[in-house]
């Protein structure tokens, strides 16, 4: 049977690009309805020759294919030493596909290493398995198809016209053409490309600097072509590898082209296509659903779980902030390890349900199952918390879910090859149809440019071809090895840069077909590459051509930065309370840094994120300690009573504390066992270190007060306080009242207390006689740091009676006046902290805001 002539691509770019001008061109003569022209690359025209016969075996996806030899190599005895065999695999049905290609005998094959023996014993197993279920595989359609070119069925055409063929078509491909030609159909080469009419050379500075240029050329010509009105030219961007590029595309190439795309909501083209196209699992909405179905009902690292909550694919509106918010809640009261109950616990209402629906579709999940069933279970995860919901109301969001929806009927295809495996097999088993399949979304509109990889780019018609990665390091490339199989049967078989000689004949075939059919070609060079190192143009390039340095801008980047307006019309605080703001020493010790972090914390309600704790937070360890320390006391009461315990019932009273204190924020659920021992020995060592060391103080004291919280009024301010510690002492002049506040840092700096400008406010603060008359204390004859610390434990403190407490020999006296008028000046510049916070002030001195973490708010420094 005979049909209209064939013009048969190539390469997909090249078809897919042949069919946009056929269509292009009827557009232009008026036409409003036409015929499907009969373009088509070979791979793509082969497989459905081979369908139409209505073949009785089964075609097997890439996936399929994988899982198969993932078995057979699992099975040979020589492969359990190995730790994982997916790559060993991967590279096995690499080597399968390339000898059916190239009409390679596996069996005849000299096996002169161990792998090579291994691979015959596999590919003998691979082609039985093929063979008992009637499975066949794309690599071996070509040769299927030759079988059936007199079958009924098959639409053998009467002209097949080659296009775009740089390099020779693979054995099996070349096969079925003779094949063609010898049942009579007239198989020819289109005419050789036209050499480029021009072609110049131009030097960029780097990677990223070529990509801005390059935007900026690209922009030029679609809008001279716009303001010509005049159709957008055929535009061509060469590459190595487009993926590698990935990065510098976005940040110099597309703000330059379409800035439009920049901005939420733009609603405008996207002009450029990417081919090969990025994986379907980078697209926001599916690494959103596959951050999902990771998440397991108990113990999930707190990243999975942050990844999930602060996903911008997967929330909107309302839900995005109520995510964010339980997100933070998880950081400081969950992390390391998320459980599902913690998110129901913690998500305010609405978000709470979707996240009970989630877990009870979490808690449905089998341990074994066949891909098929967790296929369902899968997507019965995602519905559950509402994926896509209304994310999938755009056009590519839409394409995007549907095509997971596809990949989730390919991991129910592997039923057959799998059989019954545990919930981490199946997910892998779809991340895996998800990172090899390529994916773009399809358009209504054209996209006159194309970024494309060498192979894709040679013997492609363009009005504009730009080529990039030009030097030397990529041109002309090393030779494919293949270790599965003997090289001498590689170079037999004539398989593509399997040789040094053949290496660099394929890539000056390649360079060939890249300078042709052009109007113009633009060689660029990025003089470095990404570690520096100097670049030089290969010598594939015609001689003579003069290289030129172009004009490389940077990539821009927007910063975001606060700007001090020329006049302060941030409005006082009027009523604190209504208007929410609250707080205690940290309104002081932000002010102390700069008076605009005060602001931005404390009425703006700006805070940063800590960094989730692989263990317990630095916060948390604080937590523990003070609730040790408070137990103790409230269990011994005074110096006497700890002078009564001896070393070991010391260490075991503070052990049987810590165990207490830690079971609320050490729970089995969530941190190993052993990690909780060794935490619990660490603690119990530091605070037993410094309970010893407070034996030493000279004076007896009473624990009056343990953890107190505190309410009062400072200067307008409603503050809430928490004491750490109030003691009584005993001294020679009789009872004296000492606050302390305990502090498990590094190092303690008590030079802040009462200098000119505060850098520790929080003990002068609870000494203000606001504090005091909250507290229940008559007056405060001293504060200090319990500085508890393993290394270093220390008691510093400014008091009316003495310069040091603890092991003075000669005791230095204080006078009281001294302590007492320090203390008030101290008070005399709280208050003035307090008026300027409550009246609205900005400013910051960058030499001390520079090391708060809010600092990052800050414009940058002038230059100099």
């Amino acid at each position: 049977m005979t049909t209209d002539p064939l013009i048969l691509c190539a390469t997909p770019a090249l078809a897919r690009r042949e069919r946009v001008r056929h269509a292009v061109a009827r557009q232009s003569a008026g036409e409003r309805v036409w015929a499907a022209p009969n373009i088509a690359d070979v791979e793509g025209w082969i497989a459905r020759q081979w369908a139409a016969t209505w073949p009785a075996e089964r075609l097997l996806s890439g996936a399929q294919e994988l899982a198969l030899w993932q078995r057979i190599v699992d099975d040979d005895p020589d492969t359990d030493g190995l730790i994982s065999t997916r790559g060993l695999a991967r590279q096995a049905r690499s080597t399968a596909r390339m000898a059916a290609r190239h009409c390679i005998d596996v069996a005849a094959a000299p096996a002169w290493t161990p792998e090579q023996a291994a691979f015959q014993r596999w590919h003998a197993r691979y082609q039985a398995a093929l063979k008992d279920h009637g499975w066949l595989t794309t690599a071996q359609l070509p040769a299927a198809a030759l079988t059936g070119v007199d079958d009924s069925g098959f639409s053998r055409p009467g002209q097949v016209d080659l296009l775009g063929f740089v390099h020779a078509p693979e054995p099996a491909q070349q096969a079925l053409l003779d094949r063609l030609a010898a049942a009579g159909s007239q198989v020819r080469q289109r005419p050789p490309p036209r050499p480029a009419a021009q072609c110049r050379a131009v030097q960029a500075v780097d990677d990223d600097a070529q990509w801005a240029w390059l935007g900026q050329q690209v922009a030029a010509h679609l809008a001279d072509a716009a303001d010509a009105g005049q159709p957008a030219p055929d535009i061509v961007i060469a590459c190595a590898d487009p993926a590698e590029h990935r990065t510098a595309i976005a940040s110099g190439f597309a703000p330059a082209v379409a800035p439009w795309l920049q901005h939420a909501g733009h609603g405008r083209m996207q002009p450029w296509r990417v081919e090969p196209a990025p994986p379907l699992a980078e697209h926001p909405l599916i690494a959103a659903a596959l951050a999902v179905l990771a998440v397991e009902r108990w113990r999930n690292p707190f990243p999975t779980m942050s990844r999930v909550l602060l996903c911008g694919a997967l929330w909107r509106g309302a839900d995005r902030q109520a995510a964010a918010l339980l997100e933070a809640t998880l950081r400081s009261k969950a992390a390391p390890a998320v459980h599902l109950t913690d998110c129901v616990r913690w998500a305010p209402e609405r978000l709470g349900q979707r996240m009970q629906a989630w877990m009870q579709a979490v808690e449905r999940a089998p341990r074994r199952a066949t891909p098929g069933a967790w296929a369902a279970q899968f997507f019965d995860q995602l519905r559950a918390l509402g994926w896509p919901g209304e994310l999938a109301r755009g056009s590519e969001a839409f394409q995007a879910a549907q095509a997971l929806r596809e990949a989730l009927a390919g991991l129910a295809g592997l039923d057959a090859q799998l059989g019954s495996v545990g919930r981490h097999a199946a997910l892998g088993w779809l991340q895996e149809l998800l990172s090899s399949k390529p994916w773009s979304p399809r358009v209504e509109h054209l996209q006159p440019v194309l970024i494309t990889d060498f192979e894709q780019a040679a013997g492609l018609p363009a009005d504009l071809r730009y080529v990039l990665d030009t030097g030397d390091d990529a041109w002309p490339g090393a030779p494919v090895r293949r270790p599965l199989l003997a090289h001498e049967v590689l170079v037999a078989a004539g398989v593509p840069r399997s040789t040094p000689a053949d290496c660099l004949a394929h890539a000056q075939r390649a360079a060939s077909g890249l300078l042709a059919d052009a109007d113009t070609v633009c060689l660029v060079l990025a003089q470095t590459d990404r570690s520096g190192s100097p670049r030089v143009p290969a010598g594939h390039w015609p001689a003579g051509l003069e290289w030129q340095a172009v004009d490389s801008p940077r990539p821009g980047r927007v910063r975001h930065t606060l700007a001090a307006p020329a006049e302060d019309r941030v409005p006082p605080v009027l009523d604190p309370e209504a208007e929410g703001v609250r707080g205690g020493t940290r309104i002081f010790e932000s002010y102390v840094a700069a008076p605009l972090f005060a602001f931005v914390h404390h009425r703006l309600g700006v805070d940063l994120l800590d960094e989730a704790p692989a263990g317990l937070s630095a916060m948390q360890q604080g937590a523990v300690i003070h609730a040790v320390l408070d137990m103790f006391w409230a269990a011994v009461g005074d110096s006497a009573g700890l002078a009564r315990l001896g070393d070991a019932a010391l260490k075991a009273r503070v052990s049987e504390h810590v165990d207490q204190a830690l079971d609320p924020v050490m729970d089995s659920s969530r941190h190993p066992a052993v990690l909780r021992a060794a935490e619990a020995a660490r603690l119990a060592d530091i605070v037993t270190a410094w309970l010893a060391h407070e034996r030493r103080r000279d004076d007896p004291f009473t624990v009056l007060a343990r953890e107190r919280a505190v309410a009062f009024d400072f200067a307008g301010l409603a503050l809430r306080l928490q004491l750490d510690r109030v003691d009584r002492v005993d001294t020679a002049d009789g009872p004296r009242h000492l606050v302390l506040d305990y502090k498990t840092g590094k190092a303690v700096n008590t030079g802040g207390w009462f200098a000119d400008r505060i850098t520790q406010p929080q003990l002068p603060l609870y000494a203000t006689p606001q504090a005091c008359q909250a507290a229940g204390i008559p007056s405060v004859d001293g504060i200090g740091f319990a500085h508890v610390h393993w290394r270093r434990p220390a008691l510093a403190a400014a008091t009316n009676w003495a310069s040091w407490l603890i092991d003075t020999g000669q005791r230095a006296r204080r006078r009281p006046a001294e302590f007492e008028a320090e203390l008030a000046g101290a008070h005399a510049r709280l208050h003035a902290m307090a008026t300027g916070f409550l009246a609205g002030e900005l400013r910051f001195e960058r030499k001390h805001a520079a090391s708060h973490p809010l600092a990052v708010l800050l414009p940058p420094a002038p230059q100099t």
